[in-house]
């Protein structure tokens, strides 16, 4: 691959994460969305355990299919989580 082709395909991953990254905090802020939160018991830095958001989903009800499945596969995989809900109160920050 040539230089200005990866430079250009590169300025574009950027450009579409910053556009879904916009996209998904005002997303986050509609309270008829739903989001799971997943807190691990393990830590990613000292005194900030590991969290896990996934969603927006329309219905409390598919937040809460959604979120037993990925309980289910976290536990097959030996992982188990301090804390998991369905909210509809989430605001993401970004750094």
């Amino acid at each position: 691959m040539n230089k200005p082709l990866a430079v250009c395909l590169f300025a574009l991953a950027i450009a579409t994460a910053v556009h879904t990254t916009s996209t998904a905090r005002v997303a986050a802020q509609q309270p008829n969305l739903y989001w799971t939160v997943i807190i691990m018991k393990f830590e990613s830095a000292p005194g900030r355990p590991l969290t896990q958001l996934s969603g927006p989903f329309p219905s409390a009800i598919t937040c809460q299919a959604t979120l037993t499945l990925v309980i289910e596969e976290l536990k097959a995989g030996g992982l188990e989580p301090a804390s998991q809900t369905c909210r509809n109160d989430v605001t993401i920050t970004l750094p």
